[in-house]
């Protein structure tokens, strides 16, 4: 287990489990920010820089510990992120398929769409899959996030279709 994390959990009187989920979300934004729900922490929460919202709304101390908290281990974060950046692989798809009409990212979550060759793909915690659009002419992409699970929600000339709805290559 981290030594740092465990001197973090005694610094603020928590438990290690509490901080080393708070981590775990942090890593997963980049350290940007972080949902949770923990009993430790006040319940159901959330937290980004200059916001936090907790279940236990009025207790004042426990925000203003959990703001300092999540905000000492997003520096952590975003500090073991510039020793080891990631590198994309979907770059190396541009030089076969061509240029894409869509590229985009956030968080953990990258993607290009390919139409001249009707592929879309999709790069996610060092996962790739590619997809094949035909059929479809992708317009936009959005993403929805909650503490459970990234939802992709793909705009093409024929509505809105979930990546369900795409063939895997």
């Amino acid at each position: 287990m981290r030594k740092d994390l465990k001197e973090i959990a005694m610094k603020y009187d928590l438990s290690l489990g509490a901080v080393i989920m708070l981590f775990s979300g942090l890593q997963n934004t980049q350290g940007n920010q972080v949902q949770f729900n923990h009993p430790e922490l006040g319940g159901l929460g959330q937290w980004q820089a200059g916001m936090i919202m907790i279940g236990d709304m009025f207790n004042h101390a426990l925000k203003a510990k959990i703001n300092e908290l999540c905000h000492e281990l997003a520096l952590i974060v975003k500090k073991e992120q510039k020793a080891t950046p990631k590198k994309s692989v979907i770059k190396n798809f541009d030089a076969i398929y061509g240029t894409p009409a869509l590229k985009g990212t956030q968080n953990d979550l990258k993607y290009a769409y390919y139409p001249a060759k009707d592929i879309f793909i999709i790069e996610q915690y060092d996962k790739l899959e590619k997809y094949s659009t035909k059929g479809y002419q992708i317009t936009g992409i959005s993403q929805q996030q909650n503490y459970f699970s990234q939802d992709l929600t793909i705009q093409t000339d024929k509505g809105n279709i979930t990546l369900s709805m795409l063939t895997k290559v």
